[in-house]
């Protein structure tokens, strides 16, 4: 049982942890495009 429970928190942290580096890769991306721009 906490085998399963301790696997299931670390994808939930891995997961989490890829969105918010999409997120600000992202944002990034669009503020460099931005400053092209301008």
């Amino acid at each position: 049982m906490m085998t399963t429970g301790f696997l299931l928190a670390s994808s939930l942290v891995s997961a989490f942890c890829y969105t918010i580096t999409r997120v600000i890769k992202g944002y990034r991306d669009v503020v460099f495009a931005g400053h092209s721009i301008l």
